[in-house]
């Protein structure tokens, strides 16, 4: 993956994630979406779905970026398999006090290449609704709702990105 990642000129502070880093990155997850000013309430019923486990980090199907910077991991990408052809993008946070200076673009470029080099033509994004302005500005295109695995009768914004 490093030498996909330098052959790219992409930030060669995006690494793989290991599989001991599985609390931070629930961290990460927790804190950026808490962000947002979500009620406590809300963090309880999401907090299964923004927890990453060492199996999954250890899957190898999955692909998991943590973003460094000054030897701190500031942000994270997961991708997974979806179908043949296609990964769904389950998450990319950045820590609230790194948001804003493009890490997250750096996060998804990167999983965009490694998961068009194994073949995926998409990825399937199914977005908190205060990042759609990230995906749409990244060249993802809405293809309707789903609904939240986490909130009954909460609806999220679904993207496409080819790849």
């Amino acid at each position: 993956m490093k030498k996909v990642l330098q052959e790219e000129r992409l930030a060669s502070s995006i690494v793989c994630a290991k599989a001991e880093q599985a609390d931070l990155l629930t961290s990460i997850s927790l804190a950026a979406k808490a962000h947002w000013g979500y009620s406590s309430d809300f963090m309880k019923a999401c907090r299964a779905e923004l927890t990453i486990t060492p199996k999954q980090i250890a899957n190898s199907d999955n692909i998991i970026l943590v973003k460094e910077e000054d030897s701190v991991v500031v942000g994270f990408a997961f991708v997974k398999p979806e179908k043949e052809s296609s990964g769904s993008l389950e998450a990319l946070f950045i820590q609230p006090n790194y948001m804003n200076r493009g890490f997250g673009t750096e996060l998804l470029t990167a999983a965009k290449l490694i998961a068009k080099s194994r073949g995926y033509e998409k990825l399937v994004i199914d977005s908190d609704p205060h990042a759609a302005g990230f995906y749409k500005k990244m060249g993802a295109v809405k293809t309707g709702e789903v609904p939240s695995t986490s909130i009954e009768g909460r609806l999220l914004p679904q993207y496409e990105l080819l790849l």
